[in-house]
């Protein structure tokens, strides 16, 4: 909510943990009509250098509340029969097939300590990390992009009509 109330960088503001491939990684997504791609990536990573003073002030008991909370939506799998089948066939198509994943992950997120968190967050998303690897791609408006990188639409003519076509 930082990003997008408070500094007001955009309508679409998004942070999410994924996987692909068996690569996890924490992705920011943020649509701008205000900022041009590179002025959004120097906001996430000055947010991010603020984020990590936010974890300093956490006590023990706020990181606890948190992990407990975490491992709650871990755990609330299965609500229906298409979700678990869609849990199971996950792991299936992913060839890892830990059914149990879900309730094993709870159970890490609940011995998570505020050092580990801290630690965790130095050693893979703090910049300046050496373990740290980034993609960034950057998507511009027409009307936002530089110069060198906006593209001429061809004319009419480039691609002509076919020639039966132009027989009245």
């Amino acid at each position: 909510s930082e990003l997008r109330t408070k500094q007001q960088l955009g309508y679409i503001v998004q942070c999410s943990a994924n996987e692909i491939d068996g690569v996890r990684g924490l992705s920011f997504l943020v649509q701008s009509k205000v900022a041009a791609p590179e002025a959004v990536e120097e906001r996430i990573e000055a947010f991010l250098r603020l984020f990590r003073g936010t974890l300093l002030l956490l006590g023990e008991a706020e990181v606890q509340s948190y992990a407990a909370s975490i491992a709650a939506q871990f755990t609330d799998v299965d609500g229906r029969l298409d979700q678990q089948a869609g849990r199971l066939w996950a792991e299936c198509t992913r060839r890892r097939y830990d059914f149990e994943r879900p309730w094993r992950s709870a159970e890490k997120v609940k011995r998570l300590t505020r050092e580990q968190l801290i630690a965790f967050f130095d050693r893979h998303v703090a910049s300046g990390s050496p373990t740290r690897r980034q993609l960034s791609t950057h998507v511009y408006a027409q009307s936002m992009a530089p110069p060198q990188l906006r593209v001429q639409l061809p004319g009419d003519d480039f691609y002509p009509a076919p020639r039966d076509l132009l027989l009245v």
